[in-house]
């Protein structure tokens, strides 16, 4: 999720989050919930547009879970192309050469 300076301003000050505010804090992963949430039911009046920019791999785990696939030096073209400004997952244990790939590419 990314969030506009002026939608922040309005969850810092608006008097129509307090509400929310109060709900979340003491809830199990607020973090999950709370934007969206404030966005959707309150009287700001911003533009929603429904793409994370994330590029993200699910593969099935178990009989119905899905984890995100580390991605590796084979999957360099792939990320690069991607119109994706975050991405999951790395772990260097697996292929710490493509964090250099795409370091090498930043600019």
């Amino acid at each position: 999720m990314i969030l506009s300076r002026k939608f922040c301003e309005f969850v810092c000050y608006s008097p129509d989050v307090e509400r929310f505010k109060k709900f979340y804090r003491h809830t199990f992963i607020a973090d999950e919930g709370f934007f969206q949430t404030v966005i959707m039911n309150t009287s700001y009046k911003g533009t929603i547009v429904n793409d994370d920019k994330r590029t993200i791999d699910w593969v099935p785990l178990g009989t119905i879970k899905l984890r995100p696939r580390d991605f590796t030096f084979k999957d360099a073209e792939f990320l690069l192309a991607s119109q994706g400004l975050f991405a999951r997952k790395f772990d260097e244990t697996v292929d710490a050469g493509i964090l250099s790939i795409l370091e090498s590419n930043l600019s």
